[in-house]
């Protein structure tokens, strides 16, 4: 079973695309594969109202190349705990 963190921390979900898209089809792609992960999670017993969703869309790539290799890589949720 999967525990949520420590009660003192915020907790986000950066659902992220690949550069292939319009800007508007890669925020809502990056918005529903970060609100998927954050169902699934709540699924596990994680309490999903201490995480936020975001879309990052192509901000911030894990990786550069132009190749799909490279945009497989950037295809993906992210999930971040940060102190408050």
């Amino acid at each position: 079973m999967i525990t949520s963190p420590p009660s003192n921390t915020r907790e986000e979900l950066e659902g992220h695309s690949d550069e292939r898209g319009t800007v508007e089809y890669s925020l809502a792609l990056g918005d529903r594969r970060a609100t998927a992960t954050l169902n699934y999670l709540a699924v596990q017993g994680v309490k999903a109202d201490r995480i936020s969703v975001i879309s990052c869309a192509v901000e911030r790539p894990s990786c550069s190349a132009h190749n799909e290799g490279c945009w497989s890589q950037n295809r993906r949720s992210q999930f971040l705990v940060k102190e408050q």
